[in-house]
């Protein structure tokens, strides 16, 4: 399985803009929230100045668990293929930490 996507991995869009991913989820990663697919739609994409094309994402297209669930909701992996709103612009993600333990 791929690695999981935290709250502490790295996601940008393919035009240098920046993604802020929030979780609340309750399964953690080195201290880290996981991320999960229906929180997507509230990231925030930031691309730089002076033509900001993005300012949130799309539902991801791939890299989202059939299996691994937190409250009901799929787990994504660094496999996340998205896009941002309302550009198309591709949002990809890199991992931190790929040891998933529960305790």
């Amino acid at each position: 399985m791929p690695g999981v996507l935290t709250t502490g991995s790295t996601i940008s869009c393919t035009q240098a803009g920046t993604v802020t991913a929030a979780s609340n989820a309750k399964l953690k990663v080195n201290g880290e929230s996981v991320l999960l697919k229906n929180q997507v739609s509230t990231w925030t994409v930031g691309c730089p100045p002076p033509n900001p094309k993005c300012v949130s994402a799309n539902p991801p297209s791939a890299g989202v668990s059939t299996k691994l669930k937190v409250q009901g909701s799929a787990v994504l992996l660094a496999t996340l293929q998205a896009t941002g709103k309302p550009s198309g612009h591709a949002i990809t993600a890199k991992i931190v930490q790929i040891k998933l333990t529960a305790s």
